[in-house]
């Protein structure tokens, strides 16, 4: 070995050195330090997938949880309503169904967001916006902040009915050591109580099977009974004052949301990408239309007895006949 490939060997520590057809070649460890990154397929195509955050630059037409056949049926119909005539129509025609199907998938982003803002107000956040009572906060239901809820006149009335002999009953009730003895006179509230216990399905019905009497194993457990008519009082209360609070909830939801400044910034550039996506869309339009008047044009000024090399005029026009 020369000195000169001696010299090699000392600067490369740790490396092998052989001659290849007269060459030296020099082998780096093997060994990489840290992560390789995924060697399966499945492992790569979900690693692609990494930074994706809203898919408005996605280099892929389709994002991993959509739709090809959607898609496809998508590109069909757009074709079969524009008709390309040409290769550079089609062209054109693509890439305006592209933009608007990414313009669809970012409203749905930006639909999504927006309710995702208001997932983080709880039924018991707006009941303690309403000032109620921390018992009554920690029970309020999942309906409080849906202002689609309707709950219908008859259930208000009746759910008013018994709340207010809930309050009757609580107010003497103390000295009570069978519900038996006084239930006929709540009868709204020891029905609705009887419907509750029948929808928990794991206790013993309220009734007799006659009807007339509160079963024996509820007469002997006054203080159990109290219990379920204190959970069943906050349903009662929501039921009967929801139709009455929801304009404050409604006003309530509104301040929140739009108190959120961080979450309504982002989504106001969102906002702005979706109109910059609108308006791609609608120059991919254009240019198909000016391309169409333009060869409309071409055609209407060539001489009708000179070939016209395979032109055909676009299918929306109605040509003069020769």
């Amino acid at each position: 070995m020369s000195k000169d490939i001696k010299d090699v060997v000392t600067e490369v520590d740790k490396e092998e050195v052989r001659e290849v057809s007269g060459s030296v070649q020099v082998d780096k460890p093997s060994q990489a330090h840290g992560q390789t990154g995924p060697k399966t397929e499945r492992g790569k195509w979900h690693s692609k997938w990494n930074s994706l955050k809203h898919g408005r630059y996605a280099k892929s037409t389709l994002l991993p949880f959509e739709d090809e056949v959607a898609f496809k049926a998508h590109l069909r119909e757009i074709r079969a309503a524009l008709l390309p005539n040409d290769y550079v129509e089609q062209q054109i025609v693509d890439e305006y169904s592209h933009a608007l199907w990414r313009l669809q998938r970012q409203e749905n982003r930006t639909a999504y967001e927006r309710e995702k803002i208001l997932d983080q107000l709880t039924p018991s956040m707006m009941a303690n916006m309403l000032g109620l009572s921390p018992e009554y906060c920690a029970a309020a239901p999942d309906y409080l902040i849906n202002l689609k809820t309707k709950i219908h006149r008859s259930q208000e009335c009746l759910a008013n009915a018994a709340y207010e002999q809930y309050e009757r009953l609580m107010a003497g009730a103390q000295g009570v050591t069978n519900f038996n003895l006084v239930w006929r006179n709540f009868p709204d509230l020891f029905n609705a109580l009887g419907m509750h216990i029948n929808r928990l399905g794991s206790l013993k019905p309220l009734f007799t099977p006659n009807q007339k009497d509160l079963d024996l194993a509820w007469q002997q457990r006054p203080e159990t009974v109290r219990e379920y008519l204190e959970v069943l009082s906050k349903e009662l209360f929501y039921l009967a004052n929801f139709n009455e609070y929801k304009p404050q909830i409604r006003l309530y939801m509104e301040s929140w949301y739009f108190a959120q400044h961080h979450e309504l910034k982002r989504l106001e550039r969102d906002d702005a990408g979706l109109m910059a996506e609108r308006k791609h869309a609608n120059t991919m339009l254009d240019k198909l239309m000016q391309l169409r008047k333009a060869q409309y044009t071409l055609w209407a000024a060539a001489p009708k007895e000179l070939p016209m090399h395979g032109f055909k005029p676009p299918k929306e026009i109605d040509f003069r006949k020769d």
